[in-house]
């Protein structure tokens, strides 16, 4: 295994460390637990330079490099996701005894605002607007290639009080969810049975609007500037009615639960019979409130 640059170091160290799924060898095969997109983060990603692994049981199975992440980093405090912040903390402390702040995120544009970025050669950049306009303009142009598009933050050295304010950091990095090969045919049995759809989803707007098109929820080149909104903006619309009253297929991204149960309410007050699915326990209330939930 190659010499790992200290920005991937970084990266290895959180997508391990900050994460709650679990991935075991089961045969010949390997099964993860939990949250899907977390553990696809936990690949053998590689150790730091002079760090060897750890003996463990887990070296016949390829998750050495898990196994000695966290004995180098001990986990010692748990910031769970929080639905306002949109990410994940967890406070280490390493074998040196320095403790630390490891973040991962979702929403890319609100964690790294006030922060610094880390360069391709590991040095701390001060963002000024240009570099903002670049970052952006980058982010847009992942997102809408369907590629989701995670931040990793850090802070090292905390104080004893630490805060998101801390952050020293950010690093980017992307993960592709391909949708599954019958998707888009059971979109197409939806439309021809007459059956309106709605794509309610967290995923960043650009992200979403690649996806629904991938599967068919849009046509490749059709205007859905009227259609796609996120929870946000469909929240504060003033006749919110109208909205979902439009023919053809709808998007909300960049959701929350309250969003997903205020979307189903104003459905069925509206005389719709609502079918909605969900795979996560946020998705708990709105499942209940539809006239079929399908977990």
């Amino acid at each position: 295994m190659g010499r790992m640059d200290s920005n991937l170091e970084m990266i290895a160290k959180i997508a391990a460390v900050c994460n709650d799924s679990g991935v075991e060898k089961s045969g010949q095969h390997y099964v993860a637990s939990g949250l899907p997109t977390e553990a696809a983060l936990k690949r053998k990603w590689g150790l730091p330079d002079g760090v060897s692994s750890i003996s463990s049981s887990s070296d016949k199975d390829g998750l050495r490099c898990l196994y000695t992440w966290n004995k180098i980093e001990k986990r010692v405090g748990t910031l769970e996701f929080d639905r306002d912040r949109k990410s994940m903390g967890v406070i280490t402390t390493s074998t040196s005894g320095k403790k630390s702040l490891l973040v991962k995120g979702c929403a890319v544009e609100n964690c790294w605002k006030e922060a610094p970025m880390s360069n391709q050669r590991g040095s701390v950049v001060e963002l000024d607007n240009s570099s903002r306009n670049h970052i952006l303009q980058s982010l847009h142009e992942m997102s809408s290639k369907a590629l989701r598009v995670l931040g990793f933050a850090y802070k090292e050295d905390l104080h004893e009080f630490a805060t998101y304010n801390d952050i020293e950091q950010i690093l980017l990095i992307l993960s592709k969810d391909p949708p599954r090969k019958e998707v888009r045919r059971a979109i197409e049995d939806c439309r021809e049975a007459g059956i309106r759809k709605a794509v309610i989803t967290g995923d960043n707007k650009n992200t979403a609007e690649a996806i629904c098109r991938e599967i068919g929820v849009f046509g490749s080149h059709e205007d859905i500037s009227s259609r796609s909104l996120t929870g946000k903006e469909f929240m504060e619309l003033a006749n919110p009615k109208a909205h979902i009253r439009q023919s053809g297929g709808l998007l909300f991204s960049r959701a929350e639960p309250r969003h997903k149960q205020d979307i189903v309410r104003l459905l069925k007050d509206d005389g719709e019979v609502v079918a909605m699915t969900g795979d996560g326990v946020n998705d708990a209330p709105a499942l209940k409130l539809a006239d079929i939930g399908i977990g």
